[in-house]
């Protein structure tokens, strides 16, 4: 597993070793293997709208493991369905701005404004983000994801905690 910041370089060591970009392109278990590490790492995408989107397991869209369209997710915190290619992270593409019908409750709400008070007062500014996630009918059963992450490759470390 490597850490946040070093995707590239593993992208780039994978495509010398197999042939190339195309062939990776066309490696369904490669495909799923990058999905779930820019899952687990919780990676941040930046968007054409100036704004940062958080990947996440319960933002992805689905698509077909052989198909970069599995690389569509949406956040909803910044409202909007993105894509992005997972050889080239630096930065997504809206798909749509039109926002998912998710559940939502005056619960969900206020733990949305409470993590956006926390990120506020304890870090800086693009370095946290967060999602609020119901599961399914029950109000009750919320999902606080928080990732922050911190890049100095030319130092060389990064951080994500």
């Amino acid at each position: 597993m490597s850490p946040t910041g070093e995707i590239k370089d593993v992208i780039f060591h994978l495509c010398t070793m197999v042939g190339g970009e195309e062939e990776l392109k066309q490696n369904a278990e490669i495909l799923t293997a990058l999905r779930k590490w820019y899952e687990t790492h919780r990676y941040h995408i930046n968007l054409p709208s100036g704004k940062t989107a958080l990947v996440t397991t319960n933002g992805h869209c689905g698509g077909d493991a052989t198909d970069l369209g599995q690389f569509t997710y949406y956040d909803d915190v910044v409202k909007a369905t993105f894509s992005f290619d997972p050889f080239d992270p630096s930065t997504g593409s809206i798909i749509s701005d039109e926002p998912f019908a998710v559940p939502t409750g005056s619960l969900r709400d206020s733990l949305i404004q409470e993590a956006e008070s926390y990120g506020k007062a304890c870090f800086k500014d693009d370095k946290m983000l967060f999602a609020v996630n119901q599961q399914g009918d029950d109000e009750g059963h919320q999902i606080i994801e928080i990732s922050c992450q911190n890049h100095k490759l030319d130092a060389f470390w990064a951080g994500e905690w």
